[in-house]
């Protein structure tokens, strides 16, 4: 369950990231720019449509998979220990290696 709240986290991060390059006309993001765009999409105003896309795709996947939602609850409070207020700049820092590493692939 927790791999699958992280993996639906970094969809939506890859999501953003392919937005961003979109909206400012670039095929990639410099190193040195990542972490302030990375900060953009995640802070305390984002945090909480992150927790509601969370839930929802989770519910659509176990609704495809024909498999039981845990319920909200249950993922809320796993999305609680991962958006943790003193976990902020690790959670920002893993971000920023996901999309360097996913910049790295497409090059």
């Amino acid at each position: 369950m927790d791999k699958t709240i992280k993996d639906i986290i970094k969809f939506y991060a890859k999501t953003h990231y392919d937005n961003y390059l979109e909206e400012h006309n670039i095929t990639k993001i410099s190193d040195d720019d990542i972490y302030i765009v990375i900060c953009q999409f995640y802070n305390d105003d984002k945090k909480k449509n992150i927790r509601e896309f969370v839930i929802d795709t989770y519910k659509k996947l176990c609704d495809k998979n024909k498999s039981e939602y845990p319920g909200d609850l249950v993922i809320k409070n796993i999305l609680f220990d991962i958006f943790h207020k003193d976990e902020d700049e690790f959670i920002k820092q893993r971000i920023v290696l996901f999309i360097k590493e996913h910049q790295e692939n497409i090059n």
